[in-house]
């Protein structure tokens, strides 16, 4: 299953104004895929918009569980609220919704 990660931080907790978190971030950020490696996730994408206090995942984990652990143990809940969201694709979606009589 791929989960979907948002992670925000304030501008007080940004790597581009906070040499403490700007130093752990490029210290963890190589050991990134080996954690998630041992948690048995696969990092499908990750990245950041620069000019917002953003980052973005993509993640095939087998529950969400493993996210939270990646997440935790990756230290990015430290510094980051972390929004996580179970996705299927669009047709996975669409047949979920099919037996649902519209409202509108």
């Amino acid at each position: 299953m791929e989960f979907v990660v948002i992670c925000d931080h304030l501008p007080g907790d940004c790597p581009s104004s906070n040499a403490m978190v700007r130093k752990g971030m490029t210290e963890s950020t190589g050991k990134l895929p080996a954690l998630a490696k041992s948690l048995g996730i696969e990092i499908i994408f990750s990245g950041a918009p620069v000019v917002d206090h953003k980052l973005f995942f993509v993640l095939r984990a087998s529950n969400q569980e493993a996210v939270r652990d990646f997440l935790v143990k990756s230290g990015i809940i430290q510094t980051n609220t972390s929004h996580v969201y179970p996705t299927v694709s669009v047709e996975g979606a669409l047949q979920a919704i099919a037996e649902l009589p519209p409202i509108y």
